[in-house]
């Protein structure tokens, strides 16, 4: 008997797989999609099959035929500007099908422009201006403000080479003789700050304006642009919201080799050959001994019979062999590590909002400049009446700016650049002098040894 029974179970199991695979036999389904209204027929909407994951385009006449492979399944149909649509269908379902697909609306957001004297529509906004919201303003990493803009910001330049005024420019040059920084607001308030300590972390938004329309609010002081800055505040009814970022940014030195330059051999050649010729010969007459180059020197003591020729070719061999980019490189720069970290803390209730935020920056450049920032900042709004509001606000910034070692091309004498062959550094590491601004033998021999 229990032979008979598992004979059964057995023969009973095998119809079931044999139905089963009867019905996951694949079919094929063929449809039309249209829009609401029925007389437009929409091209290239992609029709997708969930459990099949087969795909389907339809054609200029709105048809698709789509290839399934379960009993069951669910369609689902999509096209730009319009609604995403799930279909289940199954094996019975008949064909054609008739997709309708719903237009989506979406409703454009209000853009609205703060001239730093009141908010306005776009479309009431004259002039040319240019806005930075915050997803924009924090795509840079920079730890001030200048540095996020540059990258950003249309008709926004640095001249990074001057540190008077005329360092930001909005358009170019506006004034000649005038002042050359355009005008800075922040808050709805001419700042007579350094922009450079604003942390970039508090900043919500940025507009530019750019040309002359501005000068009928802020009047001649906007001739040269208007930054207008606002940052983050509080909200009212708003839970208590904790904002932390933190950045570290590591930029290798610069090339110094990119820069194609005289070699050090070659420039050994032009010295020997003008040496030849007694050029600049009148100048050991000169009673302020401006400096001679290295090779100079070898030669005058090789003329003057204090070295011999060996000796002169070897240390003259030497400088042929030496680039001083590679002194530059060695003990002079280095990477750049940015570091950038902020806090921020905000509420609000009914009538009262309030932020205080921190930020801290220390950057060490390629050169070894050290600078560090602290920021504090606090504000509090007071809804005192529906048309009076009362805010205060305080900052506090405190940052440290030293220079940092000589950079290449910036050491020089007063006859010029040093020499490409110049050595920093003697065999063993020790710094050797530069005679910038007096000969050498003459300060060897000053005073005759009193």
């Amino acid at each position: 008997m229990k032979y008979i029974i598992l004979i059964l179970c057995f023969f009973e199991l095998s119809l079931g797989s044999l139905k089963l695979q009867a019905q996951q036999q694949p079919y094929t389904l063929q449809g039309k999609i249209t829009d609401s209204s029925g007389l437009l027929n929409l091209e290239n909407a992609a029709v997708h099959a969930r459990r099949s994951a087969t795909q389907a385009i339809s054609d200029a006449e709105g048809h698709f035929s789509i290839q399934l492979k379960y009993p069951t399944d669910t369609l689902i149909i999509s096209l730009v500007g319009y609604q995403r649509q799930f279909l289940p269908v199954s094996a019975a379902t008949r064909s054609p099908l008739i997709v309708v697909l719903q237009a989506s609306v979406t409703p454009m957001a209000e853009v609205i422009v703060n001239t730093g004297y009141q908010n306005i529509p776009k479309e009431r906004a004259t002039g040319s201006f240019s806005q930075i919201d915050n997803t924009l303003l924090n795509q840079q990493v920079s730890t001030n403000v200048i540095g996020r803009l540059e990258a950003v910001a249309n008709s926004f330049s640095v001249y990074r080479k001057q540190n008077t005024s005329g360092q930001i420019m909005i358009r170019g040059l506006s004034t000649i003789q005038g002042p050359k920084d355009p005008l800075i607001i922040v808050d709805n308030f001419p700042y007579a700050g350094d922009i450079a300590n604003i942390n970039p972390n508090d900043v919500e938004s940025i507009t530019l304006l750019k040309d002359a329309a501005a000068a009928s609010i802020w009047g001649t002081q906007a001739g040269n642009g208007v930054i207008v800055i606002t940052t983050k505040k509080g909200r009212y009814n708003q839970k208590t919201k904790v904002e932390i970022n933190t950045s570290v940014t590591i930029a290798d030195p610069p090339n110094l080799f990119y820069l194609k330059t005289i070699s050090p051999s070659d420039f050994v050649d032009v010295e020997t050959m003008l040496f030849s010729k007694e050029y600049r010969f009148s100048d050991t007459l000169s009673p302020y001994m401006p400096p001679f180059s290295p090779v100079y020197e070898i030669l005058f003591k090789q003329k003057n019979g204090q070295l011999s020729s060996a000796d002169a070719n070897a240390q003259l061999q030497a400088l042929r062999n030496h680039d001083v980019r590679n002194d530059f490189n060695n003990y002079l720069y280095r990477k750049t590590v940015n570091q950038q970290y902020s806090i921020s803390l905000r509420g609000g209730s009914q009538r009262a909002a309030w932020l205080f935020a921190a930020g801290w920056d220390k950057n060490l450049n390629n050169l070894s400049a050290p600078y560090d920032r602290l920021n504090l900042r606090m504000n509090h709004n007071f809804e005192l009446t529906r048309q009076l509001t009362l805010t205060t606000t305080a900052f506090v910034t405190q940052s440290n700016n030293n220079s940092g070692k000589p950079g290449y091309g910036e050491i020089s004498t007063s006859k010029g650049r040093i020499p490409v062959y110049t050595m920093l550094v003697d065999g063993q590491g020790s710094p050797l002098p530069l005679y910038k601004e007096v000969r050498q033998t003459y300060i060897d021999t000053a005073g005759a040894g009193k």
